[in-house]
């Protein structure tokens, strides 16, 4: 009588591994009964970036201005590791620390109290990855210095637009689309919701999960639909960021980023385009 072969039993690093492929494109369709019963996305994106609208988790927020969100784009592994390069900034070239800004001014106490660190394109392959799949036309030269941003308690991000000031154009022109990741789950009660002034549109921070959303028009013309806010946080939260352009962007921080090196680690194929 033959031996009945044993199933192997994935462990829970691996069984998102392979959800994360899944829905980045590398492995197929997804066997998530959840994501298999969600209906086809229908929105109207010819003013826009176009956005892959078959990746699992994907969800429709809201349609004009389109605001989606990713169930689980990044892995708690993958979240935990963006905030230990973070935190280990002085022990590495990796990240850098800087005061929070923000176009118009910069941050004041009045509009913005937070802490950002600016990342290397080769220490921040998933999320460029992400951003790449998402938006299937854009190239690597158009994304910003990925980010990480911590709120502490207390910590905000008053009403504002993600939009590039006029005088600030010349580096690759107006920023097109939003992408950040929550690094971390924060509870309903914890504050730090992302909020948007002229619709009932509150995400509170997941971990994993990520908002897309888009500043401008793909003509470069600023969306003022857009205004948001990070809710004051009761509870501390993280997450990761990254703006897209209109136009090839020449990063400037920190000292010898370049999108050259994010394809030189091989996370993906991308050709660099001018």
């Amino acid at each position: 009588v033959c031996a009945r072969k044993k199933s192997k039993k994935l462990t829970r690093a691996e069984k998102e591994a392979a959800s994360r492929e899944a829905k980045l494109g590398g492995g197929g369709a997804s066997s998530d009964p959840s994501t298999a019963k969600e209906p086809p996305i229908s929105v109207d994106l010819s003013r826009h970036l176009q956005v892959d609208l078959s990746i699992p988790g994907l969800r429709l927020v809201h349609s004009d201005p389109p605001v989606f969100t990713v169930d689980r784009l990044f892995s708690d592994e993958e979240c935990d590791r963006y905030r230990e390069t973070a935190l280990n900034s002085e022990e590495s070239d990796d990240a850098v620390q800087v005061a929070s800004a923000t176009f118009g001014g910069g941050a004041t106490a009045s509009n913005r109290q937070s802490t950002t660190w600016y990342l290397k394109y080769k220490a921040s392959r998933e999320l460029v990855r992400a951003a790449l799949k998402l938006l299937p036309e854009i190239t690597v030269q158009q994304c910003e210095e990925p980010q990480v941003v911590r709120y502490e308690m207390g910590d905000f991000f008053s009403w504002h637009e993600d939009k590039v000031p006029p005088t600030s154009l010349e580096n690759g022109g107006q920023r097109l689309a939003t992408l950040l990741v929550y690094l971390n789950d924060v509870s309903e009660s914890g504050g730090g919701a992302t909020t948007f002034k002229d619709y009932p549109i509150k995400v509170v921070p997941k971990k994993g999960s990520a908002l897309l959303f888009f500043p401008a028009f793909r003509d470069g013309e600023p969306d003022g639909r857009t205004v948001h806010a990070g809710a004051p946080a009761f509870e501390a939260k993280w997450i990761a960021q990254m703006w897209i352009h209109e136009k090839a962007y020449t990063p400037v921080i920190p000292p010898g980023n370049t999108h050259e090196d994010f394809v030189r680690v091989g996370s993906i194929s991308v050709p660099l385009q001018s």
